[in-house]
């Protein structure tokens, strides 16, 4: 069956007073349909939307421009300042779909914990509330400036590379940052249905993030897009 990680889906230019984006439609998932891009310019504080598991929505993705990679966090956390209402997980990939980064719950809840997630650069995550444990593989990982994609799922949706190998492996140390799988290509090719996924409304806080850029944009959708057509066996 054929999968495509689309990065781009162009949409009407958001007002650049507004440092929220909230969700037009149902968001791609980066895999089967294009993730949406928030277009527009400054700084992007958040994100609003919601998954509906009974529509077959686990999943939504989202373009956005990193501009301070050592700064920068995502979080569902609403002591961080989002707010969820169902068990997360937070992911964030290149445009070409390569495994940055991953979490599944903050250390910076009630009592240090939460089922909410906390994404960020290995520096900022260790530092919050509580303290927060950095995965071997999630150390030497370095955020540069430049368009991402960051997806939002729950518990317990994977995301898999072409031979059906978690590209983030979020299994285990659920409360840890972590980065690419060395077990996987890295690369995602679809979203795993385990029967079990949470879904609802979310808002995810955004702290060295900004709007796409349009002009930009719509330059590189002139040079043929941001998307890869991976096939699976």
């Amino acid at each position: 069956m054929m999968k495509t990680i689309a990065a781009v889906s162009v949409l009407a230019l958001a007002g650049s007073a507004s440092a929220q984006w909230v969700e037009v439609g149902d968001a791609g998932d980066a895999v089967g349909a294009a993730a949406q891009t928030p277009l527009g310019s400054g700084t992007l504080a958040s994100i609003s939307g919601s998954t509906d598991a009974g529509a077959g929505d686990l999943t939504d993705a989202y373009i956005i421009t990193i501009k301070d990679g050592a700064n920068f966090s995502a979080s569902t956390d609403n002591t961080i300042a989002g707010d969820s209402d169902f068990d997360t997980r937070l992911w964030l990939f290149d445009l070409a779909g390569n495994a940055v980064l991953g979490n599944d719950d903050s250390t910076a809840g009630a009592a240090n914990f939460s089922f909410q997630s906390f994404l960020a650069s290995p520096a900022v995550f260790a530092a919050q509330p509580g303290g927060g444990t950095v995965d071997p593989s999630a150390t030497g990982v370095t955020i540069a400036p430049g368009d991402y994609i960051l997806a939002i799922s729950g518990f317990s949706q994977e995301a898999l590379d072409a031979n059906l190998d978690r590209t983030i492996d979020l299994a285990v140390d659920f409360d840890a940052l972590h980065g690419p799988n060395a077990a996987s290509t890295g690369v995602l090719d679809s979203w795993e249905d385990t029967g079990f996924e949470d879904t609802g409304s979310y808002t995810i806080a955004l702290t060295g993030a900004s709007f796409v850029p349009a002009p930009g944009a719509v330059a590189m959708l002139g040079l043929g897009g941001l998307a890869a057509a991976r096939r699976r066996r």
